[in-house]
């Protein structure tokens, strides 16, 4: 029966339209095999192409996969390091704040933003974030601590100054500074080897820095004088008194008040005679004055 199949023919009529011409065809077994077959290898072809592309799309899946899964260990692993990055700034901005005297800040709030990358990305830029912010916040308690180091030291040296003669003894005015002068009573050239403060008769007389006295009397020309030793080698004078309040032996404070103003022993009217001695060495006491109003002054610009 397939010998018989295998040698019968088919007989194909083709009449094309609007035309009179009719073509005859004759296939046999075989010719119809591979006509099928053709058909069938038509048919199967997307099939194998779209197969193909399916295996490529599963193999390139994969591999974002895996890519997905490095880079998810490698965020989560930066997410940890920003966050230890983000404890060790607040740490450091809080310390900061507590030396400084600031009230901390409000937090910096923000949501999630919204993102293609999963919320390990979305942690990764909200740290981030964070730590720009923290980073901002940092800039301005580097420079207000700086302020304050200013500030601290300023007022260290103010303290420092409260051992050395730095603010005036008495209110008035220098009518003579130091160095050589004409003599006003005996109207020769001499040195004058401290300052005169013109103040009125009576006025307060206050210790130009912390120290000992270490006299209090009457002195020749100078009359009722006080002599105070500060530290540095340091000693100031305080002469022509009217009267003294302090004893030899006394431990006095700055701006403490140590006498009154006078014309005691050698002199043209009531004043203060101020002299300032360094190891023995006559300086002029016009250096130290305002001293410590000037550093205080320069206290209230950082302000």
């Amino acid at each position: 029966m397939l010998k018989k199949i295998k040698e019968k023919k088919w007989r194909i009529k083709i009449h094309p339209k609007n035309s009179k011409s009719v073509y005859h065809y004759q296939i046999g077994f075989w010719h119809l095999i591979i006509i099928n077959l053709f058909l069938l290898s038509l048919f199967l072809l997307p099939f194998y192409f779209n197969n193909n592309k399916i295996q490529k799309q599963k193999a390139r899946i994969q591999i974002l996969t895996k890519e997905k899964e490095h880079l998810s260990k490698v965020l989560i692993k930066q997410n940890k390091a920003l966050q230890n990055k983000i404890e060790k700034v607040e740490k450091q901005n809080n310390e900061i704040k507590k030396i400084l005297g600031i009230k901390p800040f409000k937090k910096y709030h923000k949501s999630l933003r919204a993102s293609r990358g999963g919320i390990f990305l979305n942690k990764y830029w909200n740290f981030k974030e964070k730590l720009e912010n923290l980073s901002k916040e940092q800039i301005f308690l580097r420079m207000s601590a700086l302020k304050y180091k200013k500030k601290k030291n300023l007022e260290r040296k103010i303290r420092a100054l409260e051992e050395i003669p730095s603010i005036w003894p008495a209110g008035g005015y220098i009518s003579s500074s130091f160095g050589w002068r004409l003599h006003p009573i005996y109207g020769v050239n001499d040195f004058h080897s401290g300052v005169d403060i013109i103040a009125p008769y009576g006025a307060p007389i206050y210790s130009a820095a912390g120290g000992e006295v270490v006299f209090a009397g009457y002195e020749g020309g100078y009359g009722y004088t006080i002599k105070i030793k500060h530290s540095q080698g340091l000693e100031t004078l305080y002469g022509h008194c009217s009267s003294i309040i302090v004893f030899s032996g006394q431990k006095v404070k700055q701006r403490e008040l140590i006498g009154y103003v006078g014309s005691s022993g050698m002199t043209t009217g009531p004043h203060l005679h101020y002299e300032i001695s360094c190891f023995g060495i006559k300086q002029n006491p016009e250096s130290y004055l305002n001293t410590k109003n000037k550093l205080i002054s320069q206290i209230n610009k950082v302000k």
